[in-house]
């Protein structure tokens, strides 16, 4: 008997957040062999040609319809479409007392104070968690930022920050702040 394909599973739409893993799979029947290519808005995926597509580090670009297509000799079928909607990561708000916020939002502007950093060296900015933020490439590159008597706090110092290590050169499970005299330097910790 021969079948034209059969979607058995339809793909579920899918919300998530920038830079996590999406996820859609499709199951059909029909007569083999099954061929399958993934479409986005109605363009073919290169490469995508399984009866999953997953999605690494999605970012807002990709929110869309997607749906499979599975044919064979006999035929194709289109999957029902499935929608993925990709929402940034909500901030949370800044602590109380913040004397300084630099967000590296495309510069190096300080959001509470008035301590301007500068980029130094190699420094550039790159898409963020949320947003954008400073990209270092971890060869001498920083933000400047001046001795100003807001930033100094004897005794008392917090550091928040979020890092993204690039996984070729992982910056290890934690990192250590070291002060010395006017300026603070951020180095991977060493893995006992």
């Amino acid at each position: 008997m021969r079948l034209v394909p059969l979607i058995t599973w339809q793909p579920v739409s899918e919300s998530t957040l920038v830079g996590s893993t999406a996820t859609f799979t499709v199951a059909a029947a029909g007569t083999p062999p099954l061929s399958y290519q993934w479409r986005f808005g109605g363009t073919n995926i290169a490469g995508a040609t399984g009866t999953s597509l997953t999605l690494s580090n999605v970012q807002p670009a990709q929110s869309g319809i997607c749906a499979l297509q599975v044919a064979n000799a006999y035929g194709s079928t289109l999957s029902a479409n499935a929608s993925l909607t990709v929402t940034p990561t909500p901030c949370t708000p800044p602590p109380s007392g913040l004397v300084s916020w630099w967000h590296g939002e495309g510069d190096s502007l300080d959001a509470i104070g008035t301590n301007i950093g500068t980029l130094q060296n190699r420094a550039t900015f790159a898409a963020g968690r949320v947003g954008k933020g400073f990209n270092f490439d971890g060869i001498n590159d920083y933000v400047r930022v001046p001795k100003a008597a807001s930033l100094d706090t004897p005794n008392r110092l917090t550091i928040d920050f979020w890092i993204k290590a690039n996984p070729s050169q992982p910056i290890g499970e934690r990192a250590e702040g070291i002060a010395v005299r006017s300026h603070i330097t951020i180095l991977p910790a060493t893995t006992a």
